[in-house]
Protein backbone atom coordinates (compact mmCIF):
# COMPACT_ATOMS: atom_id res chain seq x y z
CA UNK A 1 0.00 0.00 0.00
CA UNK A 2 3.30 2.68 0.93
CA UNK A 3 4.08 1.52 -2.44
CA UNK A 4 0.89 2.86 -4.26
CA UNK A 5 1.09 6.38 -2.41
CA UNK A 6 4.61 6.62 -3.11
CA UNK A 7 3.57 6.30 -6.83
CA UNK A 8 1.02 8.94 -6.55
CA UNK A 9 3.17 11.30 -4.49
CA UNK A 10 5.92 10.91 -7.60
CA UNK A 11 2.94 11.30 -9.77
CA UNK A 12 1.96 15.13 -8.19
CA UNK A 13 6.42 15.77 -8.62
CA UNK A 14 6.18 14.49 -11.84
CA UNK A 15 8.43 12.25 -11.72
CA UNK A 16 6.02 9.68 -13.06
CA UNK A 17 3.23 9.41 -14.69
CA UNK A 18 0.08 7.25 -15.48
CA UNK A 19 1.58 4.82 -17.41
CA UNK A 20 2.95 3.77 -14.10
CA UNK A 21 -0.02 2.88 -12.61
CA UNK A 22 -0.79 -0.73 -12.55
CA UNK A 23 -3.73 -1.04 -15.26
CA UNK A 24 -6.20 -2.94 -12.18
CA UNK A 25 -9.99 -2.05 -12.36
CA UNK A 26 -9.47 -3.23 -8.57
CA UNK A 27 -7.06 0.10 -8.27
CA UNK A 28 -9.55 2.39 -9.71
CA UNK A 29 -12.21 1.51 -8.18
CA UNK A 30 -10.18 1.14 -4.68
CA UNK A 31 -9.24 5.05 -5.74
CA UNK A 32 -13.23 5.86 -6.42
CA UNK A 33 -14.17 4.88 -3.41
CA UNK A 34 -11.36 6.31 -1.20
CA UNK A 35 -11.99 9.38 -3.40
CA UNK A 36 -15.91 9.24 -2.17
CA UNK A 37 -15.34 9.08 0.91
CA UNK A 38 -12.89 11.63 1.46
CA UNK A 39 -14.68 14.23 -0.15
CA UNK A 40 -18.11 13.42 1.17
CA UNK A 41 -16.25 13.78 4.97
CA UNK A 42 -14.76 17.13 3.90
CA UNK A 43 -18.08 18.04 2.58
CA UNK A 44 -19.69 17.50 5.33
CA UNK A 45 -17.63 19.37 7.72
CA UNK A 46 -16.25 22.02 5.78
CA UNK A 47 -19.86 23.10 4.00
CA UNK A 48 -21.43 21.52 6.66
CA UNK A 49 -24.18 20.18 4.38
CA UNK A 50 -26.05 16.94 4.39
CA UNK A 51 -24.63 13.51 4.29
CA UNK A 52 -27.11 13.02 1.30
CA UNK A 53 -26.13 16.50 -0.37
CA UNK A 54 -22.08 16.10 0.46
CA UNK A 55 -22.56 12.19 -1.29
CA UNK A 56 -23.82 13.47 -4.18
CA UNK A 57 -21.81 16.22 -5.05
CA UNK A 58 -18.65 14.09 -4.50
CA UNK A 59 -20.21 11.47 -6.90
CA UNK A 60 -20.79 14.15 -9.44
CA UNK A 61 -17.52 15.37 -8.90
CA UNK A 62 -16.35 11.90 -9.83
CA UNK A 63 -18.51 11.50 -13.10
CA UNK A 64 -17.23 14.77 -14.30
CA UNK A 65 -13.10 13.75 -13.94
CA UNK A 66 -14.22 10.13 -15.40
CA UNK A 67 -16.33 10.71 -18.43
CA UNK A 68 -13.95 14.17 -19.28
CA UNK A 69 -11.21 11.51 -19.13
CA UNK A 70 -13.06 9.27 -20.82
CA UNK A 71 -14.21 11.31 -23.77
CA UNK A 72 -10.61 12.70 -24.49
CA UNK A 73 -8.95 8.58 -24.90
CA UNK A 74 -11.78 7.45 -26.68
CA UNK A 75 -11.42 10.74 -28.98
CA UNK A 76 -7.59 9.86 -28.96
CA UNK A 77 -8.07 6.30 -29.28
CA UNK A 78 -6.49 5.22 -26.01
CA UNK A 79 -9.38 4.08 -24.02
CA UNK A 80 -7.05 1.31 -22.82
CA UNK A 81 -5.26 3.68 -20.77
CA UNK A 82 -8.46 4.64 -18.41
CA UNK A 83 -7.97 2.69 -15.65
CA UNK A 84 -4.33 3.72 -15.24
CA UNK A 85 -4.70 7.18 -15.68
CA UNK A 86 -8.20 7.35 -14.03
CA UNK A 87 -6.73 5.98 -10.85
CA UNK A 88 -3.52 8.16 -11.35
CA UNK A 89 -5.92 11.68 -11.39
CA UNK A 90 -7.48 10.09 -8.56
CA UNK A 91 -4.51 9.92 -6.56
CA UNK A 92 -2.80 12.57 -7.50
CA UNK A 93 -6.35 14.61 -6.25
CA UNK A 94 -6.02 12.49 -2.67
CA UNK A 95 -2.37 13.58 -2.22
CA UNK A 96 -2.71 17.13 -2.91
CA UNK A 97 -6.37 17.09 -0.78
CA UNK A 98 -4.52 15.79 2.06
CA UNK A 99 -1.58 17.71 1.65
CA UNK A 100 -3.84 21.10 1.59
CA UNK A 101 -6.95 19.50 4.13
CA UNK A 102 -5.00 21.76 7.44
CA UNK A 103 -4.37 24.98 5.40
CA UNK A 104 -8.25 24.26 4.52
CA UNK A 105 -9.43 23.97 7.74
CA UNK A 106 -7.41 27.25 8.67
CA UNK A 107 -9.44 29.70 6.05
CA UNK A 108 -12.37 28.29 6.45
CA UNK A 109 -11.62 29.27 10.12
CA UNK A 110 -10.42 32.39 9.64
CA UNK A 111 -13.31 33.10 7.41
CA UNK A 112 -15.96 32.61 10.28
CA UNK A 113 -14.10 34.51 12.95
CA UNK A 114 -14.36 37.05 10.22
CA UNK A 115 -10.77 37.36 9.23
CA UNK A 116 -9.04 38.66 6.15
CA UNK A 117 -7.41 35.34 5.46
CA UNK A 118 -4.38 36.34 2.89
CA UNK A 119 -1.81 34.42 3.60
CA UNK A 120 -3.33 30.78 3.39
CA UNK A 121 -5.64 32.21 0.97
CA UNK A 122 -2.53 32.60 -1.32
CA UNK A 123 -1.06 29.37 0.07
CA UNK A 124 -4.31 27.29 -1.02
CA UNK A 125 -4.26 28.96 -4.51
CA UNK A 126 -0.55 27.36 -5.22
CA UNK A 127 -1.94 24.05 -3.96
CA UNK A 128 -4.41 24.69 -6.41
CA UNK A 129 -2.49 25.78 -9.43
CA UNK A 130 -0.31 22.71 -7.94
CA UNK A 131 -2.86 20.43 -8.71
CA UNK A 132 -4.19 21.57 -12.17
CA UNK A 133 -0.68 21.51 -13.39
CA UNK A 134 -0.69 17.91 -12.42
CA UNK A 135 -4.01 16.91 -13.11
CA UNK A 136 -2.29 18.70 -17.04
CA UNK A 137 0.54 16.80 -16.48
CA UNK A 138 -2.10 13.37 -16.48
CA UNK A 139 -3.87 14.39 -19.55
CA UNK A 140 -0.78 15.07 -21.42
CA UNK A 141 0.86 11.66 -20.87
CA UNK A 142 -2.83 9.93 -20.81
CA UNK A 143 -3.94 11.77 -24.10
CA UNK A 144 -0.44 12.31 -25.81
CA UNK A 145 -1.39 16.69 -26.35
CA UNK A 146 0.71 18.79 -25.85
CA UNK A 147 0.95 20.71 -22.08
CA UNK A 148 -0.95 24.04 -23.36
CA UNK A 149 -3.97 21.62 -24.87
CA UNK A 150 -3.25 19.49 -21.57
CA UNK A 151 -3.21 22.03 -18.75
CA UNK A 152 -6.88 23.43 -20.76
CA UNK A 153 -8.34 20.06 -20.43
CA UNK A 154 -7.56 19.82 -16.91
CA UNK A 155 -8.93 23.59 -16.39
CA UNK A 156 -12.25 22.66 -18.17
CA UNK A 157 -12.39 19.54 -16.34
CA UNK A 158 -12.32 20.98 -12.55
CA UNK A 159 -14.27 24.60 -13.94
CA UNK A 160 -16.91 21.68 -15.07
CA UNK A 161 -17.09 19.50 -12.44
CA UNK A 162 -17.08 23.27 -9.69
CA UNK A 163 -19.83 24.97 -12.00
CA UNK A 164 -21.40 22.01 -11.78
CA UNK A 165 -21.68 21.14 -8.39
CA UNK A 166 -21.79 24.73 -7.35
CA UNK A 167 -25.32 25.00 -9.46
CA UNK A 168 -26.70 21.75 -8.08
CA UNK A 169 -25.81 21.68 -4.77
CA UNK A 170 -24.29 24.92 -3.56
CA UNK A 171 -25.83 27.62 -5.48
CA UNK A 172 -26.43 29.06 -1.68
CA UNK A 173 -22.80 28.63 -0.15
CA UNK A 174 -20.73 31.28 0.38
CA UNK A 175 -17.63 28.87 -0.06
CA UNK A 176 -17.45 27.14 -3.91
CA UNK A 177 -15.94 23.88 -2.88
CA UNK A 178 -13.89 21.85 -0.67
CA UNK A 179 -10.53 20.89 -2.15
CA UNK A 180 -11.91 17.56 -3.66
CA UNK A 181 -12.19 18.90 -6.94
CA UNK A 182 -8.03 20.00 -6.56
CA UNK A 183 -9.00 23.68 -7.68
CA UNK A 184 -10.55 26.75 -7.36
Amino acid sequence: MKSIWMLFWDICLFRRGPEDVPDSRFLVSTMALVFLLFNTTARLFLLESSLFQSLMSSVLVLCVFAAGLWLGLKIKGGLNRFEQSMTALLGQDMVISILSLPLLLLLVAQQQQGAQPQVSSILLLIFYVWDLAVKGFICKKALGVGPVLAFMLAFALVMGAIMLDKQLFYADSAIITSHDQSAL
